[in-house]
C-alpha cells in the first residue's frame, strides 16, 4: 500500500517527571507516507498527527528549503489555532543546540586564518568516537580486555553530531579510564595483542594527558 511513496518520522520531545526529576525524553509517535512533500502536504501531515499541537515549542528539521516553508505555515497555523508562533532558531533548531554545546568543548577559530581559539579546544569527541572503535566487532580484543582488567564496562557509541545526547558514553568512559590504563599497560608489556589499528594509538594518547579525566566532566554540564 505505501510502496513508492515518503516516509515522514515524527518524534516528539518532552519534559517528562520521573519522581522529583525533570527530564528531556524522545519518543516516537507515528509516521506519514506521502505521495507529495511539498510544504503544504507536510502541514497537512502536522495537522492530521493524533495529537493536539497546543503547547508545541518548536519544530526540528534536517534544513531542506522546502522545509523552511512548511515552518512558515506550521507557524500560521499555530497562531490562527493557539495564538502563539513557534520558537525559532534556525533552519534545524536541534542541531543549532548540539553544536552550540559541542563548539564551546571542542574549540573555534575567531576568524579565518587566525591562530586565535575560543572555547575549550578539547576535541572530546576524537576520544569517545576511537574508544568505541576500538572494541566494536573485536571480540578478541574484548577477551583481552576482559581478562587483563576482570572488568565488563565496554564503551558505548559516540553521536558526533548530537552531543547533548553523549552523556552516557562520556560517563562510561570515565568509568573505564582506570581499567583502560591496565589494559595499555598490559599491551606495553607484551601479556596482550597489540592492536594494530589508529583508534588504540589516539585513546593511549589521550589517556597520557593528565587532564583526560577532567576534560570528560562535559557529561555533567550536559545531564538535565
Amino acid at each position: 500500500m505505501y510502496l513508492h511513496k515518503k516516509q515522514m518520522d515524527f518524534h516528539i520531545r518532552m519534559w517528562l517527571q520521573k519522581g522529583e526529576d525533570t527530564v528531556v525524553s524522545t519518543r516516537y509517535l507515528t509516521s506519514a507516507f506521502l505521495g507529495k512533500s511539498a510544504a503544504v502536504d507536510i502541514v497537512d501531515a502536522f495537522k492530521s498527527l493524533p495529537i493536539s499541537l497546543a503547547g508545541m515549542v518548536q519544530v526540528s528539521m534536517d534544513g531542506p528549503n522546502v522545509n523552511l516553508k512548511a515552518q512558515s505555515y506550521i507557524d500560521q497555523y499555530m497562531y490562527d489555532d493557539f495564538g502563539y508562533k513557534l520558537l525559532n532558531i534556525g533552519t534545524c533548531g536541534l542541531h543549532q543546540i548540539h553544536n552550540a554545546f559541542k563548539g564551546s568543548f571542542m574549540g573555534n577559530k575567531l576568524e579565518e586564518g587566525s591562530s586565535s581559539w575560543h572555547g575549550a579546544e578539547w576535541d572530546i569527541g576524537k576520544f569517545l568516537s576511537p574508544l568505541f572503535n576500538l572494541f566494536n566487532e573485536a571480540p578478541a580484543r574484548l577477551a583481552d580486555y576482559e581478562t587483563v582488567t576482570e572488568s565488563r564496562h565496554f564503551p558505548l557509541p559516540f553521536c558526533s553530531h548530537r552531543w547533548l545526547e553523549n552523556i552516557k558514553p562520556a560517563d562510561r568512559a570515565i568509568v573505564m579510564i582506570p581499567f583502560l590504563s591496565k589494559y595499555i599497560k598490559a599491551v606495553q608489556e607484551s601479556r596482550v595483542s597489540k592492536p594494530h589499528c589508529a583508534s588504540f594509538d589516539t585513546v593511549k594518547s589521550f589517556l597520557d594527558d593528565p587532564l583526560a579525566m577532567s576534560k570528560l566532566f562535559f557529561a555533567y554540564i550536559a545531564s538535565p
